[in-house]
């Protein structure tokens, strides 16, 4: 609520938005002035090297594993913690996905003949048409 206040008061005037908020004006400027916590500062210091060792696994590293390296480091913390700093600083493992083939070649199903054999160049409009089918992978599944 008052890193709001505080992002906010350029353009509002800090009475009206402790007021909108209702929170005093006094405990806007006690929290503004008050030195950071020592959990604070060890979040910053964490939050860095969370960054670090996300950035040198080449964004692969989740939440365990970068939790595993951080007690390598000597840090003692649960995964919970490792995972709120990560959320907080929008960041989040790649998933590699376990190669599928998508195309069955070995059938005894009839296979259509190849009537262009590679020659696109028509003589007329609509005399020759080809198509081709594209496969996306999706958070839904494949789509076609």
């Amino acid at each position: 609520m008052f890193e709001f206040i505080r992002s906010q008061s350029e353009r509002y005037r800090v009475t009206k938005l402790c007021g909108a908020l209702g929170v005093s004006k006094s405990s806007f400027y006690a929290w503004m002035n008050r030195p950071k916590s020592k959990r604070e500062q060890d979040n910053e210091t964490i939050s860095s090297d969370i960054q670090t060792i996300h950035k040198r696994s080449r964004h692969i590293y989740g939440i365990l594993k970068i939790t595993e390296s951080l007690k390598f480091k000597g840090y003692r913390m649960n995964h919970k913690r490792v995972a709120r700093l990560m959320r907080s600083l929008g960041i989040k493992s790649k998933v590699a996905r376990k190669f599928r083939a998508t195309t069955d070649s070995n059938h005894f199903l009839p296979v259509a003949e190849n009537l262009p054999n590679r020659e696109f160049h028509a003589e007329k409009r609509s005399q020759k048409w080809v198509s081709d089918i594209t496969c996306v992978s999706s958070d839904e599944g494949w789509l076609y």
